[in-house]
């Protein structure tokens, strides 16, 4: 096709776009602007409700893991101290590393806080847990969730946590079990009647 003015800078009409419709669009819109507020809702309700304190307890927890990670970094630069003077050896306990290693300040915030250390052998495996420190327990929907924060055998410093479901408890009854099956607690019934 040539101009028809003769030139040759010809530029082909603009191809139309479909029109979307803006009410379409704005309904998007609001719904997932209302999606949003009701997430955020649930999740401030679920947060403030005074049932919930084990959520608020759990991220806690996690906050203060950080802090207990920063505790752990000055004793596994003590522990890195201690072994490159000893042939690699760890101390038995960490007050051995208390004040040629670790100064008594690093140590004194340790003491607030439940310490776990295992001595690891040579052959241990690198993810050892050398030294944990034990954070509080929250109680979320049912479960406790422990928050543990772990300096490990290949001088890692981490967390885990731990949630322990309660599934069943000695003394009590079927009814409170949910693995009980029907036939144990007709036998039961029957047990009691006899």
């Amino acid at each position: 096709m040539t101009p028809q003015n003769g030139s040759q800078n010809f530029v082909p009409p603009p191809v139309p776009r479909p029109r979307r419709d803006a009410g379409f669009t704005w309904a998007l819109v609001g719904c997932g602007g209302i999606l949003l507020l009701f997430v955020i809702g649930i999740g401030m309700a679920l947060y403030l409700s005074p049932k919930s304190g084990g959520i608020r307890q759990v991220l806690e927890n996690a906050a203060s893991a950080s802090s207990n990670g920063e505790r752990l970094i000055p004793v596994r630069q003590a522990l890195t101290r201690y072994r490159n003077s000893h042939q690699g050896e760890y101390p038995a306990n960490l007050k051995q590393l208390v004040p040629d290693y670790l100064t008594q300040e690093a140590w004194s915030l340790l003491e607030d806080k439940k310490v776990d250390y295992n001595r690891p052998s040579a052959s241990a495996n690198p993810e050892f847990p050398v030294v944990t420190l034990v954070g509080n327990t929250g109680d979320l929907l049912g479960q406790k969730q422990t928050t543990y924060t772990r300096l490990l055998k290949n001088d890692s410093i981490v967390m885990d946590q731990v949630t322990r479901t309660t599934l069943y408890r000695p003394g009590s009854t079927n009814a409170d079990n949910p693995f009980s099956s029907k036939e144990e607690d007709s036998t039961e019934k029957s047990n009691d009647n006899n």
